[in-house]
């Protein structure tokens, strides 16, 4: 694969001084599995460092994992290369923490416990030709990468995947 570059959307769960946060992995766009979630995922840092590598979720092998955080904040970092991912977690004050009262999302919004949020990673927005009868995309072809044509050049088998919006037809 000829793309090194992320994208990648950074979000910041905080809760009461003193308490912890509860983070429950609910759901995850499928088919972007490999092992150390190499082109997709969302990482979870519930651990105490914050600059070590947390949880990393990429499969729905892990659906429900609940995560409890050592401190009253948790960075979520979304990350994609290639497709559009969607991320659903719930979070909430953790139950015999300082309090269970209220938790805020950064930037800006307080929000009621338990919480559950939707984001999604995009790369780029994708100008898809109409397909014909003759040069029709698969399906997969409207979460692909805008410079997917590009980077798979020379691989027949993945352009023909996409014909209309790699003009090939």
């Amino acid at each position: 694969m000829n793309t090194d570059e992320f994208y990648m959307c950074y979000y910041w769960i905080q809760g009461p001084p003193g308490s912890k946060i509860e983070v429950v992995f609910v759901n995850y766009t499928e088919n972007l599995s490999l092992d150390g979630c190499a082109y997709a995922g969302v990482e979870i840092k519930t651990l105490a460092d914050k600059r070590h590598t947390g949880y990393r979720f990429c499969s729905s092998d892990y659906f429900g994992a609940t995560l409890i955080s050592t401190h009253d904040i948790v960075p979520v970092i979304t990350y994609s290369r290639v497709y559009v991912a969607n991320t659903v977690l719930e979070y909430r004050i953790a139950p015999g923490s300082q309090t269970e009262e209220e938790t805020t999302v950064r930037p800006g919004t307080r929000t009621k416990k338990p919480k559950t949020t939707t984001t999604r990673t995009r790369k780029t927005t994708i100008t898809e030709s109409t397909p014909t009868s003759e040069c029709e995309d698969d399906d997969v072809c409207k979460d692909l990468h805008a410079s997917f044509c590009e980077d798979y050049v020379d691989d027949e088998d993945i352009r023909s995947l996409c014909p209309a919006k790699c003009q090939l037809c």
